[in-house]
């Protein structure tokens, strides 16, 4: 295991369905996979089919192989047929 190593495990919402809007909420659970505590990181947020790339800054810690669910505050476009991407 490397000390620092965090990555988004799953994406929480949206769900895929037909009935997606123009401010779709996103929540994403960060998995700390590493063996030091994760303090303040940022996470960013991609759509595919949409010029839409937003970042933000977590001001939370996560400790070593523990999750988090973390919700943007920031909403996202997904009433077309478009993918989501989120990395830290």
């Amino acid at each position: 295991m490397v000390p620092i190593d965090i990555g988004v495990s799953q994406i929480n919402s949206p769900i895929s369905s037909c009935n997606l809007s123009s401010m779709e909420p996103i929540e994403v659970k960060v998995f700390n996979f590493g063996t030091d505590t994760i303090f303040n990181f940022t996470i960013t947020c991609d759509t595919d089919n949409v010029t839409q790339t937003f970042s933000e800054r977590v001001n939370l810690h996560v400790a070593p192989l523990d999750p988090m669910n973390y919700s943007f505050f920031a909403t996202t476009q997904l009433a077309f047929n478009t993918n989501l991407f989120s990395r830290p």
